[in-house]
């Protein structure tokens, strides 16, 4: 990851991040037919077994990734309201 708007834990060992990523971490997700630049919305496990990433998209642009990350973050805040430890929600942007 080169570039990171938005990383949070989901659970069960699995966290969501929104950010650029290297040409191989591309080719070896199997998502290079989104191209190689821009900002990729995508899945990492934690769990024994479940190497690597799994890209769930791309944004459109820049403005659209970070649009992206505070829909995200605003849902996980709600979702994870009365958890302490197991929820961690970062995400930076320009204002």
């Amino acid at each position: 990851m080169d570039d990171i708007l938005m990383s949070a834990k989901i659970g069960e060992g699995r966290s969501v991040h929104i950010a650029t990523l290297s040409r191989q971490t591309i080719v070896d997700s199997g998502a290079e037919h989104l191209g190689f630049s821009g900002y990729f919305v995508f899945e990492a496990s934690d769990l024994p077994g479940n190497g690597g990433i799994d890209v769930l998209g791309k944004a459109q642009s820049f403005e659209a990734a970070l649009r992206l990350a505070d829909i995200i973050a605003a849902g996980l805040r709600t979702t994870f309201v009365h958890e302490s430890d197991d929820a961690f929600i970062a995400c930076c942007h320009a204002d």
